[in-house]
């Protein structure tokens, strides 16, 4: 069993930026309901 570092660097870069995406609309949801709260 042999893994290529570039195969598993971009697995790891994919995994990472869509965390970040979903992290930022979270971000944003959140921000969005408390000021549609007050």
């Amino acid at each position: 069993m042999r893994i290529t570092t570039s195969h598993v660097d971009d697995a790891v870069t994919i995994v990472l930026f869509q965390a970040l995406f979903l992290a930022s609309l979270l971000s944003r949801l959140s921000i969005g309901a408390s000021l549609v709260t007050r």
